[in-house]
């Protein structure tokens, strides 16, 4: 007696490739650059255009309340915010460091302003200390300013544009050389597994309150004139 093998369905097939691949081929025929991409020094090149990512690597020491809201919502450009939390010891650790630094810095000062300096980064860190010990959070935080253009000329134009304004928030921003394809990663990726990257950074260092004041989605903004209001 023979048994006939059934034949196999589109949809069938299609999920034993998947889990052949370990992802979904098909999405990925569908979303990447339909060109091809290339990594250079300080873009990305696409067959549809140009690309770079601006990483924002110094901070106010001082915000007003939505202080993420002038960099979230820029226009013509992706922002991500990755967020993590510090390990309470390792805080508490770098912040006595540097208060024995600061200390030794106001006790050697040779002038004034540089005492003066020193005392006030010595109280800034003793507040801070004080606000862990009643449990506040620290959290490391990346943000990525993804830029896109048509021609190079049109995207070296965007990224400077970006640069003064954020200098004029007194942040300040920079493209790094010979990093953009794990720019480019850090899209889709945690911060958890960029920390195992070969340019990995620490982030910046911020309260949690500090960071939960920023909100930058803090309005109702309606773009599709058909649309539905959520949330």
């Amino acid at each position: 007696m023979f048994a006939f093998k059934s034949k196999k369905s589109k949809k069938e097939k299609q999920e034993e490739l998947k889990k052949k691949k370990g992802y979904n081929p098909y999405l990925v025929a569908r979303v990447q650059p339909q060109g091809g991409v290339s990594f250079k020094e300080s873009y990305v090149q696409t067959g549809d255009g140009f690309s770079t990512c601006i990483h924002v690597f110094d901070y106010p020491t001082e915000v007003n309340d939505f202080w993420l809201e002038q960099i979230m919502n820029m226009p013509n450009v992706i922002t991500t915010l990755d967020v993590m939390s510090d390990d309470r010891k390792e805080v508490v650790e770098s912040i006595n460091k540097s208060m024995s630094e600061q200390s030794v810095r106001h006790d050697t000062a040779k002038d004034n302003i540089d005492r003066i300096d020193a005392k006030n980064e010595f109280l800034e860190l003793e507040a801070l200390y004080t606000d862990l010990k009643q449990g506040e959070v620290m959290k490391r935080i990346h943000i990525r300013i993804y830029v896109s253009a048509r021609t190079l000329d049109e995207l070296e134009k965007q990224v400077k544009e970006i640069m003064e304004t954020l200098e004029s928030y007194n942040f300040r921003g920079a493209v790094f050389l010979n990093e953009q394809e794990y720019e480019w990663d850090a899209l889709v990726t945690s911060f958890d597994t960029q920390k195992n990257y070969v340019n990995r950074r620490k982030g910046k260092e911020i309260p949690a309150v500090s960071l939960a004041g920023g909100c930058p989605f803090h309005y109702s903004y309606l773009n599709d004139p058909y649309g539905t209001y959520y949330g």
